[in-house]
């Protein structure tokens, strides 16, 4: 088990929106349900060295983002790998994994598996699901409130400027 992303190692614990991985393998596929994307973070003192691999036929432009804190490490695609000791130096706790596109069923377990890899033989850590940022547009009664302010405000200089 978890050594193809059509046989990924689920997760052994499910919380309220975490998936727990406990003494899993390093180097196999991870798979919890997730939606967005993905919080991925160690809970012993192993760290994650590498994305192996991402799968395939997932996402409509098979195009992944991988984050470090605030950092962007870039986007990545199946086939190729995220090298964390290559790229900062170390491994890391933890880091996201975002712009899965269309958003996955997390009923579906074998949904978005992932190849990690640890610093140790075996690793315990979690998964926790991101929703997708929304944006919130300026309504539109606060833009027709400034308008008809200005509106107001220009009548009256101008009512003003008529009785000088």
């Amino acid at each position: 088990m978890g050594w193809t992303q059509d046989n990924p190692i689920l997760p052994q614990i499910v919380e309220s929106g975490q998936w727990i991985f406990e003494d899993v393998p390093s180097r196999h596929w991870f798979d919890p349900p997730t939606a967005y994307g993905s919080c991925y973070t160690m809970l012993d003192d192993s760290l994650f060295t590498e994305i192996l691999d991402f799968p395939i036929g997932i996402d409509e432009d098979n195009s992944f983002k991988i984050s470090v804190d605030d950092t962007t490490l870039g986007e990545f695609s199946p086939g190729e790998n995220v090298d964390f000791i290559s790229l900062l130096g170390g491994g890391v706790s933890s880091f996201t994994l975002t712009e899965i596109d269309p958003l996955i069923d997390t009923e579906d377990p074998s949904a978005f598996p992932l190849q990690l890899a640890f610093n140790t033989k075996t690793a315990d850590f979690k998964m926790e699901a991101l929703s997708k940022p929304s944006t919130v547009p300026e309504p539109r009664t606060m833009m027709g409130l400034l308008v008809l302010g200005l509106i107001g405000i220009c009548s009256r200089v101008k009512f003003y400027r008529k009785l000088d």
